[in-house]
């Protein structure tokens, strides 16, 4: 089984490619970073550094090839080609580009089984990537799964070494035999458990600490007054899923247990900055902060602390109520979510 994997971020170093080498399979991985793919090429693999109980230890991945997506349009039109399975961890917007690299190759070549698995943290990311081949004219036998993805990676000062933690998650829906993901029958419960109790926590955490001051993402969830500022959405958000999927409430408080003492690591250097942004496009009706909420409250459930602490943590990106004002009317307006402006640029106040 060949694999292709586009995107050699921290996110793609730290958890795709090691799983994918882990369960005995070949890699290669395309990029635009001209410094890094050389370096890949001359090392033929990186060093991943995992921070543990246990304490820290390093691990070499091997890398088969290195494409520079732009520049090595034969080597990589040959890596496409023969791929059976190709693999990304690009922002949701790269998606489309990588299809249409992908499409053209794959069209002119015999029908054969070939699966895309997106690992971009998008819920339905299998049927965006559907549509996406879709409009480029589809591509026979092509399977594109469900996917939910999971570690903690920060990339080092000087871009060699991924740091990272010993717990990973990647799992896909369906019945295909992948070398690196888990199967399940659903990924929609796991993936919501993950959004909400770690990249809400952990963009909560990292929108109050960097206006606090803080640096890392580790010392902001590490913080006491921190973690108090954001508790009751984070409450709420467990209650949620209670709620809506089929976890006990033990197993939902565990596991939001289990994501602040992963947050809090030290030894991961994950930039603040790196966490705390796209403010706005968080906080529109459908992501990670308001989707739960309004459903929350429309199931009967209660959300007035958890909306004074949304209140907090939007203080922290737009301290001034008049322009935070504005910009929420624009951003939930004919949304179930607009009713919620006026009450959070009171509490603002």
């Amino acid at each position: 089984m060949t694999h292709l994997h586009f995107g050699a971020g921290a996110l793609g170093r730290g958890l795709v490619l090691p799983r994918i080498v882990s369960a005995g399979g070949d890699v290669e991985v395309a990029d635009t970073d001209a410094a890094l793919i050389s370096r890949l090429r001359r090392d033929e693999g990186y060093t991943l550094e995992i921070v543990g109980d246990e304490g820290c230890w390093t691990e070499f991945i091997p890398i088969r090839a290195a494409h520079l997506i732009g520049e090595d349009t034969v080597d990589l039109g040959k890596a496409i080609e023969d791929a059976d399975v190709v693999t990304t961890s690009v922002q949701v917007g790269n998606l489309t580009g990588v299809v249409d690299r992908l499409a053209p190759v794959w069209q002119r070549g015999p029908e054969r089984a070939r699966v895309i698995v997106g690992c971009e943290n998008l819920h339905n990311v299998g049927a965006h990537i559907a549509g996406l081949f879709d409009r480029a004219g589809g591509v026979a036998g092509l399977k594109c799964p469900d996917c939910v993805v999971d570690r903690i990676c920060a990339t080092s000062a000087d871009g060699a070494t991924i740091e990272t933690e010993d717990y990973s998650e990647w799992v896909v829906d369906g019945d295909m035999d992948l070398r690196g993901p888990d199967r399940v029958a659903n990924v929609d419960g796991l993936f919501f458990r993950k959004r909400y109790l770690v990249n809400t926590l952990a963009d909560s955490c990292a929108f109050v600490g960097q206006s606090r001051g803080f640096g890392y993402l580790y010392a902001a969830v590490s913080d006491p007054k921190v973690r108090d500022t954001v508790a009751p959405l984070i409450d709420m958000l467990c209650k949620h899923l209670v709620d809506r999927f089929d976890y006990s409430l033990q197993e939902i408080v565990e596991y939001r247990d289990k994501s602040i003492a992963r947050l809090s690591l030290s030894g991961i250097s994950r930039r603040i900055e790196t966490v705390a942004r796209d403010p706005w496009r968080k906080f529109a009706p459908d992501e990670r902060f308001l989707e739960p909420m309004v459903a929350y409250r429309a199931a009967g459930g209660d959300i007035n602390e958890a909306l004074s602490a949304l209140a907090a943590i939007l203080r922290g990106i737009e301290p001034d109520p008049e322009i935070l004002s504005e910009r929420l009317t624009k951003l939930w307006a004919g949304t179930q979510a607009a009713p919620l402006v006026e009450q959070v640029v009171e509490t603002v106040r």
